[in-house]
């Protein structure tokens, strides 16, 4: 754990100049399990308590507040993750455990059944660590449900359009840009 603690803290310079975090450092947090730390098992996660957890995100803290933010979201993301139906869960983590998702409990969209799908159109502040992020979940009103509800929808991040508008001094490198969303078919 030093040895990733000592590049946190070595990077936080460099990332917050360039607003998010070094790739050479999330293949560090990879290798050093960071990225699956709510990941089960059986997905090749390698799954802390919650005392462990919040133990090596103080850790991250003390090296680079930024670094512990973007984790803490990504892992937070894992967590509500695990809410989808285990065939998409499945899918998720196919290709491994160190699957990336950010996350915005803010803002809003519009979620539209069409043929099967949502098509999904909105606009979501505060996706830190989008950047890195394979999808973000967000939440958007279902339409065609009487009354209106919400429903949270897992957006892949290639979908999206970054605002790229987060300035934030000391925090740059969380990258908490908001996202958005016209039109994008979610099955």
């Amino acid at each position: 754990m030093d040895t990733v603690l000592d590049q946190v803290h070595a990077t936080a310079g460099e990332a917050e100049a360039a607003g998010r975090l070094p790739e050479r450092l999330i293949d560090v947090l990879a290798d050093g399990g960071y990225l699956r730390m709510a990941v089960p098992a059986e997905f090749g996660g390698a799954p802390c308590s919650l005392p462990e957890l919040l133990r090596r995100l103080t850790a991250l803290a003390e090296a680079d507040p930024s670094t512990a933010w973007v984790v803490m979201v990504w892992t937070q993301a894992q967590i509500v993750a695990a809410r989808l139906s285990e065939h998409w869960f499945a899918r998720l983590f196919a290709d491994g455990p160190d699957v990336i998702l950010a996350a915005s409990a803010a803002g809003g969209g519009t979620a539209t059944p069409v043929d099967g799908a949502f098509e999904v159109s909105g606009e979501w502040p505060f996706a830190s660590g989008s950047s890195h992020a394979s999808g973000v979940l967000v939440h958007c009103d279902l339409v065609s449900a009487n009354p209106v509800r919400q429903i949270g929808v897992l957006l892949d991040r290639a979908s999206l359009t970054a605002d790229d508008s987060w300035r934030v001094l000391g925090l740059r490198a969380t990258a908490s840009n908001g996202v958005r969303a016209d039109r994008v078919l979610v099955p």
